[in-house]
């Protein structure tokens, strides 16, 4: 089974996995980290990196962030480098399908949640106009 590993600024990922748990169940192989404003940004590049050691099987990790370019996705970066997948801009539906997902094969599974991460966002006014 797939691992993941939640990175964000805040509560936001504890959240996400709380909801996500409260629609698909309690789930294992799961860490969430956060960086709270009184935090160091650079040892969130080490709970990210024993969080992914600790939960990593034969079926890999998956490091999902909240945002391009912050200290989360800057600290996981480095995990990147060492080849765990890391997937900026975390939403619920991209967890969802994560979780639905984790016992097929890892890169087929990157590729599928950045597509249904992207394809969740929409304009309601337009999917209500057809």
């Amino acid at each position: 089974m797939i691992g993941i590993v939640l990175a964000s600024h805040g509560q936001l990922v504890k959240e996400l996995l709380k909801s996500s748990e409260m629609i698909m169940g309690i789930q294992d192989n799961i860490i969430a980290i956060t960086l709270e404003p009184d935090e160091d940004p650079f040892v969130l590049k080490d709970k990210i990196y024993e969080a992914c050691k600790e939960i990593d099987d034969s079926d890999g990790v998956i490091v999902l962030v909240d945002l391009m370019g912050g200290s989360p996705g800057n600290a996981a970066a480095y995990v990147a480098m060492d080849g765990y997948p890391v997937i900026t801009g975390v939403n619920l539906p991209m967890l969802l399908e994560l979780i639905a997902m984790r016992n097929l094969e890892i890169e087929e599974v990157v590729n599928h949640i950045m597509i249904k991460g992207k394809e969740s966002i929409n304009d309601l006014r337009n999917l209500l106009r057809r």
